[in-house]
């Protein structure tokens, strides 16, 4: 996927505060697992598979999730791209 990426958050001068604040975003921004789960969903019923726009960008939020801890920038993970319904892995089709 070719797409580009968000510019780094930097500091002169890295404090305690800055860690401390880094972390608390970390964890409550931390959404990689829910966004690879909505993809699965979303490829497996909508038209066009992967391939389907909220895919795609599905896709594109998971690379920066991936790129949070490194950037410090969180994704938007927007509620009309959340999965609300999930296939039944476990039936035969």
């Amino acid at each position: 996927m070719d797409y580009n990426t968000q510019k780094p958050i930097t500091v002169d001068h890295v404090k305690m505060g800055d860690i401390k604040r880094f972390f608390v975003n970390y964890v409550f921004s931390d959404h990689l697992g829910k966004i690879a789960n909505a993809h699965l969903a979303k490829a497996d019923h909508l038209p066009g598979g992967a391939f389907h726009d909220h895919c795609i960008k599905l896709a594109q939020l998971h690379s920066d999730a991936v790129d949070f801890p490194k950037l410090g920038i969180p994704e938007n993970f927007s509620k009309e791209l959340r999965a609300t319904k999930f296939p039944d892995l476990w039936k035969t089709r």
